[in-house]
């Protein structure tokens, strides 16, 4: 009787761990997402005209990059097939993991509402039936498209790189890879370098 009551009780904490497991990993992708969007989610710093040169004082462009963005996130994570020949000088452990980018895959269904941002940006999932009928649909609807390749950890879920891409309008866009650590419980863009501009 005893041997019937602990199996279902073993497999049950073996399936509750499994879950806290999955639930923990998901938790940090959106911390991370979090820090990506405060960095990429700022509002752009308006070029000068030409033959202009402008000196913004740091005040004027700390108001202008805390502005409140309407922002349309791609809904899943896009696998990179990306030859990214960019390496950081500084942490041997982040070039190891840009060589796994290629191998991840996430089938994460991205939701805006589990992204906390210092800014709340307006946050919602991008339509892609109309963004694909549309070529100016980001640019009538939205100041900017961030889209995400899968997330890749380090084996203590401390050090990250995601590629990043951010479309402002048709013909206006770049990608950027994006090297992450968290410190003192807070992930933070040690970073980032643009590979790819239209």
């Amino acid at each position: 009787m005893k041997k019937h009551i602990i199996i279902p009780l073993l497999i049950l904490g073996i399936s509750c761990s499994n879950s806290n497991k999955k639930n923990d990993t998901k938790s940090i992708k959106y911390n991370v997402l979090s820090s990506i969007i405060d960095k990429f989610g700022q509002a752009q710093i308006p070029p000068p005209f030409p033959g202009e040169n402008i000196n913004f004082t740091s005040q004027q462009l700390d108001s202008i990059r805390n502005q409140k963005q309407k922002i349309a996130l791609y809904p899943i994570f896009i696998k990179s097939n990306e030859n990214i020949d960019i390496k950081y000088k500084k942490d041997d452990l982040f070039n190891q993991l840009l060589q796994n980018l290629k191998n991840i895959e996430d089938s994460l269904k991205i939701e805006p509402s589990k992204i906390r941002t210092k800014i709340q940006h307006d946050l919602s999932i991008l339509d892609t039936i109309k963004n694909k009928t549309n070529k100016h649909y980001i640019s009538y609807n939205y100041d900017k498209l961030i889209s995400l390749s899968p997330i890749v950890f380090n084996k203590n879920y401390n050090k990250a790189i995601v590629l990043v891409g951010v479309k402002i309008g048709y013909l206006n866009s770049g990608s950027s890879i994006v090297f992450l650590e968290k410190k003192n419980g807070t992930w933070r863009i040690v970073y980032s370098k643009e590979f790819e501009v239209s």
